[in-house]
């Protein structure tokens, strides 16, 4: 998990859910570089924080090029009301 907020609450709550040895924190902003090989995830999940970020055009095909070939990216926003494709 990359998260600016790794330490605090997020950690804790995973860690509380017995799944702190499936999910590694990291320390990360995605705006910036990211420490990750390119196709390393199956999947990238951003929930409540790509209305933030993602607002550049850069952001998608940046965020896109760390997923495999047939893995997926998924984001949840605060407000929708249906899925968007």
């Amino acid at each position: 998990m990359a998260d600016l907020w790794i330490s605090g609450e997020n950690a804790k709550h995973f860690a509380s859910l017995g799944h702190d040895a499936k999910i590694f924190p990291f320390l990360v902003d995605a705006t910036k570089e990211l420490p990750f090989s390119h196709e390393y995830f199956d999947m990238i999940i951003s929930v409540n924080s790509y209305q933030y970020f993602g607002g550049n055009e850069a952001m998608l095909p940046k965020l896109l090029s760390f997923v495999k070939k047939g893995g997926l990216m998924a984001a949840a926003v605060p407000g929708f009301t249906q899925d968007f494709p």
